[in-house]
Order: structure tokens, then sequence, then C-alpha cells
């Protein structure tokens, strides 16, 4: 188990982490641009329409968005193996069906637990739709295997693995969920002061995800958790499945889970369960000795 040291450093790059992944952002930002100016030549678009996002038409932002996740994924790939020169095995992509199940479970139930208060209190009320399109529903939850994986590896698994290469996991925790807050919590909007909220229960998640994937070396358990909250986002969102007060928003986060109030005590919650594991396997294996 982890004993809350400092790694040491890995054989490959040998700049400091901070640099290491300055380098990466980098790279990512070149590639940002040059996709972007390739799109916009390639359909001949006029170059004002940066400026106006929303008159870009849709089969532009698909491409762009394939793209963006194809180079962010080759990125990623010649990085951690050519650059930091470390193996894929050191990810904690090593296939574990137990931190996954434990994911999923933590994930649901701590959904249930916000959704049972929020409906008791009169924060959220459910609206059942007229029917269930099962190709909404499977597409969901294929997005949300699938995003909830790759946000893993690159999050929890590059960024986080890279800064234990020379600091403590508590800074290395803090800054990867501060940094998937920043990714995340943006949205159109959103002004300073109702921003707040989502990003605190964005950096309660990731900092969350993280110490579960560091706790346990492995990246399953926090992809099962971050699976099932897409996919109910997903789903939540493409049907309406639920309306909300406005006097419940703080705590509800209003059909975002992770900008409420009760999120961030859920994800306290499941860190002291994750923890407290952890404890008691670490006694278990001192008594035993």
């Amino acid at each position: 188990m982890p004993n809350g040291t400092t790694a040491k450093p890995s054989p490959g790059s040998r700049l400091p982490s901070w640099a290491s992944l300055l380098a990466l952002l980098g790279a990512f930002l070149v590639f940002l641009v040059a996709w972007g100016t390739i799109l916009v030549v390639g359909f001949r678009l006029d170059a004002g329409v940066l400026s106006h996002l929303q008159d870009v038409p849709q089969r532009v932002l698909d491409v762009y968005t394939i793209g963006l996740y194809l180079g962010l994924i080759t990125l990623m790939a010649a990085y951690w193996a050519r650059f930091e020169g470390r193996s894929w095995g050191e990810l904690g992509l090593g296939w574990n069906a137990e931190h996954l199940r434990e994911g999923l479970v933590l994930g649901l139930g701590g959904l249930v637990a916000i959704y049972g208060v929020s409906w008791a209190l009169g924060w959220a009320r459910f609206v059942p739709p007229d029917h269930w399109p099962a190709g909404t529903v499977v597409a969901d939850l294929g997005a949300a295997a699938a995003m909830g994986l790759a946000e893993e590896i690159l999050f929890r698994g590059i960024l986080l693995r890279t800064l234990l290469r020379d600091r403590h996991p508590a800074a290395a925790i803090a800054v990867t969920a501060v940094l998937y807050a920043l990714a995340h919590f943006a949205r159109p909007g959103l002004t300073l002061q109702s921003s707040i909220l989502p990003f605190l229960g964005l950096t309660a998640t990731g900092c969350l995800f993280a110490y579960a994937a560091w706790s346990r070396q492995s990246l399953w358990l926090s992809t099962g958790m971050h699976a099932v909250w897409i996919f109910f986002i997903a789903l939540s969102s493409q049907l309406n499945l639920w309306t909300y007060s406005a006097e419940g928003h703080a705590w509800t986060g209003s059909g975002y889970p992770p900008s409420g109030l009760l999120a961030g005590l859920t994800m306290l919650a499941c860190g002291s369960l994750l923890w407290l594991k952890a404890f008691r396997a670490r006694s278990a294996h001192g008594a035993g000795r």
C-alpha cells in the first residue's frame, strides 16, 4: 500500500515534473491552434467565426471534437512512452474487477444519497419520460465508459503519476484536482460568483478520484465512479429526468451534481470510506505479521 512518502523519480524524463507537464501543455496548445487552423482553411470558414462559436456548423464541430480526442490520445501516448520514458504498466491500467465494482458501487451510492436527500427535501423531482430510448441509453453508456477511462488516464494516470516522480502525494493529488476542475467547470452563463461552487465541487471530485487512484495504485476504482456520474448527468440532461427548485440550487447544483454542496459532502464521505478501508487493511496486515 502507499506509505505517504514522495515517490522515487522515474528513469524517464530528467526535467522536474512541473516542467515536464508544461511541455505537454505546450504541445497540446500548439496542436489546438494547428487543428483549428486546418479546419478553418479546409471548410473555408471566415476567421471571425472563432469569436462566435455558436455559429460554427455542427459538422465542423463534430470533426473538431473527433480530431481533438484523437490528437490528445496521440500526444498522451507519445508523452508517456517517449518524453517521460515510462511503461504503460505504471499507469495503473492492470485489470482489476474488484476495484471497478467498488467504484461503480460508490458512484451509484453517492448519486442515490444526493438525489434521495434532494427528493425528500423537495429540492428535486423525478420526471419519468414517456419512453426510454434504447439508443440514447446505450450511447450514453458507451460515452460514459470511454470518457471516464480517457479522463482517468489523463488526470489520475499521466498527470498524477508524473507529479509523483518528485512531489509528495498530497501535493500531487491537490494539483491534479485543481487542474481537473479548471478543465471542467467553465460553462456558458457562469459568472465569477456562480462559478465558485462548481469549481469547489469539481476540485473535491478531483481529490476523491486522485486519492482513489493513488491509494489503490489502480485507475479502475476512479474510472468506475467517474463513468457512473458521466452516464447519470448525460442521461438526465438528454431526457430531462429531473426538475429543481431554486431554493435548493446551492445544494443540488440544479442538474450538475458535482457543483452542489451535497456532492461535496458525498465526496468527503466516499473518501473517508476509502481511507477507512485502507486503514483496516494496513492494520490487519500489521497484526498478521
